[in-house]
């Protein structure tokens, strides 16, 4: 009987209809997560009119006062995509609710527990079983990694006595989980953007599926020739900004055949997963060959030499008259070992570019240029050299040397023919510094001159060049002998010198030398002079003055000293003016001048200069008196400021109802006669005048007074006379 019982429960169970846990709409409007549906507590409102509208509704709900009994659940282990749940029910306290709802909507019918309805809920998936009631755990499957859920476990009820599908659900336990990280799945997509000389540029398209928090991928390489070519990098990126497929830059070495191995990366409880790998096949670009020279050694031969900094297995040489052609720069490796001529258009037949590499192909007519094969080695740095014909048009010369491996090939390195000289190269040096210098040359077909700077001890410096160098490190206001050959400096360390152009420079001195000085426009601008100086070899930023030995003071454009610097003709030449303001007149000044830069001043120059004659100043103790003989006598004394030679004085008077009278006198004072009142209340002016070449005149001021008679008191008639005189 008991068996009987249970293989109905079971068989009920498989054909009872499952319960959709979604959100709950009020008549109102209001959405109700389904977690408060037949919690026991009416969530909606407005519940008289649409009962059957409820979130408590009897006809899906079971009575709460039925239910003696809260379900819990609690989830325990989790592994691979399992989740086990822990099951047990807690009594609950009698129900004294005196809700109107509950009171107005009891369910009469009588319940008994029938199973549990298991979700699962998550934004993109959802899980559902059924289990019996009364069970006390469950294992849980099909979980996705790194996904909220929601786990719902809900009872449902069947009607006491009827053995049908009808059901009615009761007060759910709620459980939110977080399922753990596991590796992510394998990028959908791998794409080589570009490779270049040791880095490449790769596209990598997100995973389907990141099962934890996307954090970046990581990329393996091995080199197939060499084991201890491998290693990784992680790439990071912000998951914020994440788009469909990220580029990332990983450097490599040139000229190596790698296995690339990407795989995504994630994180999640503070570890990190790396999903499976995608493989990819690349070849870096080989690096270009270096101190590539080619030298004529005889009427048909051409001597090739350059040298690798990397891996090649195969060079390529082409010789043209003049630049080579296009398609020669885009060379492939399946050139034959022996030397021929092509025609330009187009470089390669369509049969020796996808037959056999190793095919020889027979020679052109074309006369213009001659290519060559040459097979490298496996060794990362060596010297390799070949000879190539001429073209049977030859009139001017460049070679390309193109580095190659596994089919892919580097750009080509240019260069020209070396012609040994017959005469010097044309040296130049335009500029002189007091540690440095600068060289240049006229421009050549050469590839290299070989530059010697030596002091007179015969210590040098040497420099290879092709247009201009700069030697450093010199010694100022030092001379050096400069010597300048054509050079060819092969790969193998081989040295060929032409003759050599030879100059002797002085280099400058850290501060400036004497300035030549020179006096503009002596004896013409009245208070102030114009010198005009030139320093030769210097830089210079300002210049200071002295004065009859007065301390030095910086010349800046100021009222009494400006200055102007013309950086000269050349650059060896620095020149300018500098004007010196309020000075005496006609007075012969001693003045020293020495320029200045950031590293101090230099020597001092010292001239002498007379500034310009004037007239002279204002006479002083201009004075009068009236003489026995009745005339008057005006005296004066010399000017203070003469300005140049005296030549006499200009004296003029007005007398009160007189006409003004003039005279000129060399001396200090000039006798008048005949003057209205015997001189009194006349007023008598006396000026000085020098006397200018070209018989110019320059007049000064003029000093003026007016002749007044002294008061005489009282008592100085009986003082100006004897006690022996009679009363008047």
């Amino acid at each position: 009987m008991r068996l009987g019982l249970c293989i109905f429960v079971v068989f009920w169970i498989e054909h009872v209809s499952s319960f959709d846990e979604k959100p709950f709409k009020c008549p109102d409007g209001t959405e109700l997560p389904s977690s408060l549906i037949c919690d026991g507590k009416g969530q909606c409102s407005d519940y008289y009119r649409y009962a059957d509208q409820y979130d408590e509704n009897f006809e899906f709900c079971v009575d709460p006062r039925n239910e003696d009994f809260k379900l819990h659940m609690e989830a325990e282990n989790q592994e691979n995509g399992t989740l086990d749940l822990s099951l047990w029910f807690e009594e609950k306290p009698p129900s004294n609710s005196t809700d109107e709802k509950m009171r107005y909507l009891r369910d009469t019918d009588y319940v008994v527990g029938a199973g549990y309805f298991l979700t699962a809920k998550s934004q993109h998936h959802t899980v559902k079983k059924t289990l019996v009631y009364g069970r006390t755990d469950y294992r849980i499957s099909c979980l996705k990694p790194w996904t909220n859920y929601e786990i719902i476990l809900r009872p449902f009820y069947q009607k006491a006595g009827v053995p049908d599908t009808t059901f009615k659900v009761g007060e759910a336990a709620i459980q939110g989980v977080l399922t753990h990280p596991v590796a992510p799945s394998a990028p959908t997509g791998v794409y080589i953007k570009s490779v270049h000389k040791g880095n490449i540029t790769m596209e990598i398209h997100h995973p389907d599926d990141w099962h934890g928090t996307p954090t970046g991928y990581r990329v393996r390489w091995q080199a197939q020739e060499d084991v201890s070519q491998q290693g990784h990098a992680d790439f990071d990126f912000d998951e914020e900004k994440l788009s469909s497929y990220v580029e990332i830059y990983v450097n490599l070495v040139a000229g190596r055949d790698y296995t690339l191995y990407v795989s995504a990366r994630n994180r999640g409880y503070d570890k990190t997963f790396l999903g499976p790998e995608i493989e990819r096949e690349v070849v870096t670009v080989p690096l270009d060959p270096v101190e590539v020279t080619a030298q004529s050694i005889g009427p048909k031969e051409i001597d090739v030499t350059w040298r690798t900094k990397g891996f090649a297995d195969l060079f390529l040489v082409a010789v043209c008259n003049g630049s080579c052609p296009a398609a020669t720069r885009r060379i492939r490796p399946f050139l034959p070992a022996f030397y021929y001529g092509r025609r330009h258009t187009p470089l390669f037949s369509e049969r020796n570019i996808f037959g056999n590499p190793e095919s020889d192909d027979p020679e052109s007519d074309d006369p213009n240029y001659v290519l060559v094969k040459v097979d490298g080695s496996s060794a990362e740095s060596s010297v390799y050299s070949v000879l190539v014909e001429r073209p049977l048009v030859a009139t001017n010369l460049s070679v390309d040397v193109v580095s190659c491996y596994r089919n892919v090939c580097s750009e080509p390195v240019t260069t020209t023919l070396f012609h040994r000289m017959s005469q010097p190269p044309t040296l130049a040096v335009p500029v002189v510094r007091p540690t440095w210098i600068q060289v240049t040359l006229l421009p050549s077909y050469n590839s290299a001159y070989e530059l010697r700077c030596c002091n007179t001890n015969s210590i040098c410096q040497v420099v290879y060049t092709k247009v201009s160098a700069t030697i450093s490190n010199l010694v100022p206001n030092t001379p050096y002998n400069l010597e300048l050959r054509q050079a060819l400096r092969d790969a193998k360390g081989h040295v060929t010198l032409g003759p050599a152009a030879r100059r002797r420079i002085t280099t400058w001195s850290l501060v400036p030398l004497s300035p030549v000085v020179k006096v503009t426009v002596p004896n013409a601008v009245g208070d102030t002079l114009v010198l005009s100086w030139t320093i030769f070899n210097s830089t210079v930023d300002y210049l200071q003055i002295s004065l009859d030995g007065s301390e030095w003071k910086n010349c800046t454009d100021g009222p009494s000293c400006s200055m102007s610097i013309i950086h000269g003709r050349t650059p060896f030449l620095v020149e300018g003016f500098i004007k010196i303001s309020n000075l005496l007149l006609c007075t012969e000044y001693a003045i020293s001048l020495r320029a200045c830069n950031v590293d101090g001043c230099g020597n001092r120059t010292a001239v002498t200069a007379w500034t310009s004659m004037g007239g002279p100043s204002t006479p002083t103790d201009l004075s009068g008196e009236i003489l026995d003989n009745a005339d008057f006598l005006v005296s004066w004394r010399r000017p203070g400021r003469p300005a140049g030679p005296l030549g006499g004085y200009m004296v003029s008077w007005r007398c009160p109802g007189a006409e003004e009278m003039s005279a000129i006198t060399t001396e200090n004072q000039l006798a008048l006669k005949d003057l209205p009142n015997e001189g009194t209340n006349c007023t008598f002016l006396v000026k000085g005048f020098n006397l200018g070449p070209w018989d110019h005149q320059f007049v000064g001021d003029s000093a003026e007074f007016t002749f007044q008679l002294p008061e005489r008191s009282p008592l100085s008639f009986f003082e100006d006379h004897d006690d022996d005189s009679p009363p008047p």
